[in-house]
């Protein structure tokens, strides 16, 4: 009656009972439990008690990646909860609340922004129309941006390390995680030289160039390293500086995956940290539809709408590129692998469908895995590589990313140097990886590429408006290529079953 995708209830359904063994192992075969579906605060709930000594299931780690309330919080949507009261041990797993379809929820709240503009702005006079934007609309924005760079930092810190600490796992298996990161960062390049290429040639910024000068060059290497090297380790965190925040949680992952088990409790800590920063996301990202129907109103009340009405030629465009993308990276497995494309496209559909219908990973993530099964890759390897692949592999972000960017230095008249492409290139590459999972905090990645390329800060609320929409079809497109670049990784670990790949089910 919720709607939770199939492969979240046998997640949900497995995990309750392995909680069970957990109290049977503890207390005996005999003892008797009470299970109950209640409400918790209006959300339904399902409730184990056991009245006997106090233990908690939650507490033991179950795997090497996580405990057992994280996992089954990051995949299925579950919220568990344990609390001993008078003699009785009360375990909780809040149900993940029905909402509504956060597309459809998106093009309705932006609908109501473009009506409550065009009314508010027919009903008070030019004036009053400009005051309203920057006194009442502006602060919410303002608001928003605090909120996202507060959110950020510390999400994007704690995720990177505590992907490092999972991929310890791929060594285990004989594969190299240092070699799985550097072909995460090229291909990624490779979307990102073909998207700049593309926008180039449609949307045509004027093209200037100045002669390398030996100060010049000076000057941009010093920036650089400024800006990738933190002064201390809270700045970065405050300020979301992303490449900063990348480089501190790179030293700090590969510090404890040297230390190993005497590091454990920091272990678990980042962990634990990076579920609490996964949980604030989800709550942000529930604000999203209402943010945007407020900044698309915004943009009508000052009267810069133009730049906006144009949005959809980057978005048409960006969808264009990175289904080439993925059309290409299809038919290069379908040829090496000797499988026909109708049932790679067959076996990957589902996961694609759901992530575009819900705009959520973590609702298609079951159905990811299963995916991954039918391709024939080993399980193991895909519990492994999966979860940190999403946080590290977003060549379609980097696509729409680029594709708008040279839409506004078009827009905005800026003057574009073979430099300013190779910055914007590697600031998008850089900036979105790691990405936290909340739609519209890739404004703080915009703020940063558009200070350094000289695109009017007017370009920002657009910019996130277009991050919105088209991260709901990025994320679906990034899962994708990310699973033929699974397969290609576990073929090359003999943890590939050819039979199952080719097999049409």
């Amino acid at each position: 009656q919720m709607n939770i995708e199939r492969q979240n209830r046998l997640r949900i359904r497995l995990s309750l009972e392995e909680c069970l063994l957990r109290f049977r192992d503890r207390f005996g075969d005999e003892e008797i439990f009470e299970a109950a579906i209640i409400r918790n605060f209006g959300h339904p709930a399902i409730q184990v008690t056991l009245r006997q000594d106090v233990f908690n299931p939650l507490s033991k780690e179950q795997s090497e990646l996580n405990d057992w309330s994280g996992s089954v919080l990051m995949s299925a949507g579950l919220s568990p909860l344990f609390s001993y009261s008078k003699g009785v041990n009360i375990l909780r797993a809040i149900l993940p609340a029905k909402h509504m379809n956060p597309v459809l929820k998106l093009f309705i709240a932006m609908a109501i922004g473009i009506m409550a503009g065009i009314i508010i702005a027919a009903a008070l006079p030019e004036t009053s129309q400009v005051h309203t934007a920057e006194y009442i609309f502006y602060p919410l924005f303002y608001a928003w941006d605090r909120i996202l760079l507060a959110v950020s930092g510390p999400v994007i810190f704690f995720m990177v390390v505590s992907t490092l600490l999972n991929m310890r796992s791929i060594s285990e298996q004989g594969g190299d995680s240092r070699v799985v990161v550097m072909r995460y960062f090229f291909f990624s390049l490779v979307a990102a030289v073909a998207a700049a290429a593309l926008g180039q040639i449609l949307f045509r910024p004027e093209l200037g160039g100045e002669p390398m000068t030996s100060v010049k060059a000076s000057g941009m290497f010093e920036s650089f390293l400024n800006s990738i090297i933190p002064q201390n380790i809270v700045s970065p965190l405050l300020e979301a500086n992303t490449p900063q925040i990348l480089i501190m949680a790179f030293v700090l992952g590969s510090a404890l995956l040297i230390i190993g088990e005497r590091a454990k409790p920091l272990i678990t800590l980042a962990t634990q940290f990076n579920l609490v920063g996964m949980l604030l996301a989800e709550w942000i990202s529930r604000l999203v539809p209402y943010v945007v129907a407020i900044l698309i109103c915004y943009k009508i009340l000052n009267e810069q709408t133009r730049l906006l009405m144009g949005v959809w030629k980057p978005f048409l465009l960006a969808i264009c590129v990175s289904t080439i993308c993925i059309a290409i990276t299809i038919l290069i497995v379908s040829s090496r692998r000797n499988v026909p494309v109708k049932v790679i496209i067959k076996k990957i559909w589902p996961p694609f469908i759901v992530t575009v219908k819900s705009g959520s990973l973590d609702a298609s993530f079951g159905l990811a895995v299963e995916s991954c099964s039918k391709l024939g890759i080993d399980r193991r390897f895909t519990d492994v590589s999966l979860p940190h692949g999403q946080v590290l592999y977003m060549p379609i972000n980097v696509i729409g990313t680029l594709i708008f960017t040279m839409y506004a230095a078009d827009h905005f008249n800026v003057t574009v140097t073979p430099m300013w492409f190779g910055v914007a290139i590697v600031l998008a590459i850089v900036l979105f990886v790691a990405t936290p999972p909340v739609p519209g905090a890739n404004l703080l990645a915009y703020i940063a590429i558009f200070a350094q390329l000289g695109i009017a800060s007017e370009a920002l609320i657009d910019a996130m408006i277009f991050d919105i929409v088209f991260g709901i079809f990025a994320s679906a497109g990034n899962q994708v290529l990310l699973q033929m670049e699974l397969l290609h990784q576990s073929d090359k670990l003999g943890l590939l079953n050819r039979d199952v790949l080719r097999a049409s089910f």
